[in-house]
């Protein structure tokens, strides 16, 4: 078990799941990445995101048998090891820092706020 363990409110995790599918996508205009990293800087700042940016995999105790793996996709072809999950705080600071591709001064200093925060 984990008793350390902290959980994000659904409504924190639901909205940080937004602001990834926007950040991943291509069509995004600059002003809408301002406001977005403006937000999960406020999110990060008032203590709202809390937790690990480990493998989600990684941290789910074990059930069960180790080496049983439920399907043939969940395994990596040049390792043959189980892959693993990300975590929602991982894809969230993979987001962030491919913002540094944009040339605006005002994202390149809000993205390096949030990965200092």
């Amino acid at each position: 078990t984990f008793p350390n363990r902290v959980y994000m409110h659904a409504a924190i995790v639901s909205t940080l799941q937004a602001y990834c599918v926007v950040l991943q996508f291509p069509g995004r205009s600059s002003k809408s990445v301002e406001l977005i990293l403006e937000c999960i800087n406020v999110l990060i700042t008032n203590n709202y995101v809390a937790g690990e940016a480990a493998g989600h995999d990684i941290l789910k105790e074990k059930q069960g048998d180790e080496n049983q793996v439920e399907d043939p996709k969940d395994i990596d072809l040049n390792s043959g090891n189980p892959l693993t999950k990300s975590s929602l705080l991982n894809d969230l600071l993979e987001r962030i820092t491919k913002c540094s591709d944009s040339s605006s001064e005002t994202i390149q200093i809000l993205m390096n706020k949030n990965l200092l925060s």
